[in-house]
């Protein structure tokens, strides 16, 4: 996940405009990521969680909002 996936973990959750930054805390999650792809921590389910979080609701929301 540290490399072959960087590009698109960062392109879904760092950006400033996603649904899960309604509720959780956009500095913890760059940093979650950040210790991660810097291999301090193995934040891999944290991350694969919030990924799956974030399709989800792109996916599904306008579902619901109906």
């Amino acid at each position: 996940m540290r490399k072959d996936l960087k590009s698109f973990i960062t392109n879904l959750l760092l950006k400033d405009d996603i649904w899960c930054h309604s509720f959780l805390n956009k500095k913890y999650v760059t940093q979650i990521i950040q210790d991660h792809l810097d291999a301090k921590i193995n934040a891999t389910n944290t991350i694969s969680n919030l990924v799956m979080l974030e399709l989800w609701h792109q996916q599904f929301a306008s579902c619901l909002s109906n």
